[in-house]
């Protein structure tokens, strides 16, 4: 009788044991945070807001998107590559932290340390100069500028900012030699045009659309065609190559687990499929472009190679 008892007794502990073992719990259990690494109301953080909105309710999970500002995109790309790579913090962020910012040297990382979720969304730079200027076209400037070498001046975003090397990259093909002027953001570069401080400024077409449809600006050109101004002439037009487009992207720190990366690439691809998220994103000037992993990497390595020609023929950084 002692001996059932006894094994009755290991029995009930085995399955006991057995039942409370923990489950590993489907992705995602808890709240994602994703870092933005800008201020507040720029394209990256408004795009950002707009597909997280939706994301969360795919995901059936909180989402909290977290401004970390600093270093043209540096700050908070180091804190998110710092961060456990369990799938909890994220970041969407152009490419401008991954590419420019580490061949300038400003950087404790690789281009390539983070885990590439996908691509979502992509758009122009804008060349652009006040409604009184002399310049009537992109060729107007070009010609002005071989004849004044280095007094053309141009505001960007930071040095080694999209808008920044979107102009070097077009500038150097076409030889001309120009004064660029840093500002802090587009909102500022753009009121640099309007106030008379800078003769052009290169940047993202969703800040300078709203002063070129009041006719405040004027679009000389494009880095690529674009749906919103789909008569507006390319630099590709001028005698350029294909111009460099802001791509806004999903990234994780190194080492996220493959079917992380799977769970979260089929639900931003769901969310851009959303009518109204396309919507939103179109009104303020971001064409939805899902690009998974795999093929988006291949698209940092030619921006990679496009930025790292453009600086160095500008003399910013040697071989």
């Amino acid at each position: 009788m002692k001996k059932w008892v006894a094994l009755t007794l290991a029995l009930l502990m085995m399955f006991t044991v057995t039942g409370c073992a923990p489950k590993e719990e489907a992705y995602p259990s808890g709240t994602i945070k994703v870092i933005v690494p800008f201020g507040a109301g720029g394209d990256t953080d408004l795009a950002a807001r707009i597909i997280t909105d939706k994301l969360s309710k795919i995901l059936n999970c909180t989402i909290v998107v977290e401004n970390v500002g600093g270093g043209s995109g540096v700050v908070g790309h180091t804190q998110m590559l710092n961060s456990d790579p369990d799938g909890y913090t994220l970041m969407i962020n152009q490419l401008g932290s991954h590419v420019t910012q580490t061949q300038l040297g400003n950087t404790t990382y690789e281009y390539d340390d983070s885990t590439v979720i996908c691509g979502m969304g992509s758009f122009p730079q804008a060349f652009v100069v006040s409604a009184d200027s002399e310049w009537e076209t992109f060729q107007d400037m070009a010609d002005w500028a071989k004849e004044h070498p280095n007094e053309l001046t141009y505001g960007t975003q930071g040095v080694g900012g999209l808008g920044h090397t979107c102009a070097l990259d077009a500038f150097t093909q076409l030889d001309i030699t120009a004064k660029d002027v840093a500002f802090s953001n587009t909102a500022e570069s753009v009121t640099g045009v309007l106030g008379g401080h800078v003769m052009m400024t290169c940047c993202p077409i969703a800040g300078a659309a709203p002063y070129i449809d009041s006719g405040d600006l004027k679009l000389l050109a494009l880095s690529n065609t674009f749906y919103q101004y789909p008569d507006a002439p390319t630099v590709s037009d001028f005698g350029c190559t294909e111009g460099m487009y802001s791509w806004i992207a999903m990234f994780g720190p190194g080492g996220v687990d493959a079917g992380v990366v799977q769970t979260l690439s089929d639900a931003v691809k769901e969310t851009l499929e959303d009518a109204d998220v396309q919507k939103s994103l179109k009104d303020f000037g971001i064409e939805t472009n899902f690009v998974p992993a795999d093929e988006y990497k291949k698209v940092m390595d030619v921006e990679w190679q496009r930025n790292h020609d453009a600086l160095l023929a500008a003399g910013l950084i040697s071989e």
